[in-house]
């Protein structure tokens, strides 16, 4: 029995160590270049994209990194124009 308990308390402790570190890596914000994110045009001041169509395919870009392992650099705020 103690076996399955402590098993349990490592897979929460995961849980709970993962979501951290997701929280912690979200909160770190992009700041403005004066060039898309995306396509390198430049952009109005204080904004990461040119457009939707750059932020939407950049976004769909860093989360199939992210799901087939590569480092992303998506951060929280980012895309929203």
């Amino acid at each position: 029995m103690a076996d399955d308990v402590d098993r349990a308390n490592d897979l929460e402790f995961f849980s709970v160590e993962m979501a951290v570190k997701k929280l912690r890596t979200s909160q770190e914000t992009s700041l403005p270049t004066g060039r898309c994110y995306y396509c390198g045009d430049t952009v109005t001041e204080g904004r990461l994209f040119c457009d939707a169509d750059c932020r939407d395919a950049y976004e769909f870009e860093q989360r199939m990194k992210a799901r087939n392992g590569s480092p992303s650099t998506l951060r929280e705020g980012e895309g929203n124009d």
